[in-house]
């Protein structure tokens, strides 16, 4: 039985270090402004969509800041995590940035949320092999 898409259940995150490892070693990512989006191969076992994030110290130094992008990222995902492929997707920020405020936030939903679409899309148009 399939969670309500207003949920975020434990399998639909990244939990283990080997998973990141392999999304990174699929060597595929899509790029906005401030985020690289990576994603891996299509997953088979599960049949849903699984986020982890890469914040880290050295673009946001502090605590609140972090926290408050991957809370709009996971929010952002949740949403969304219904019509995305069934693949692990690393969400990574990739540039400073200032704190986090209103507007802020907005912009970071807009610019996460495209990027989704974007990787969404173009999985939806590659061929399958056979």
């Amino acid at each position: 039985m399939n969670p309500a898409p207003q949920s975020f259940p434990r399998s639909c995150r990244m939990l283990q270090a080997d998973d990141y490892a392999a999304v990174f070693g699929f060597k595929r990512a899509l790029r906005s402004a401030r985020f690289l989006l990576h994603y891996g191969a299509e997953r088979t076992e599960a049949g849903e969509a699984r986020l982890g994030l890469v914040i880290g110290k050295k673009f946001m130094r502090r605590a609140v800041g972090r926290n408050t992008i991957k809370r709009v990222a996971r929010e952002t995902f949740r949403q969304m995590r219904v019509s995305l492929p069934s693949r692990d997707w690393v969400l990574r920020l990739a540039t400073k940035i200032p704190k986090p405020d209103r507007a802020m936030r907005q912009e970071l939903v807009a610019e996460i949320s495209q990027l989704l679409t974007k990787a969404a899309s173009q999985q939806a148009t590659r061929p399958q092999k056979p």
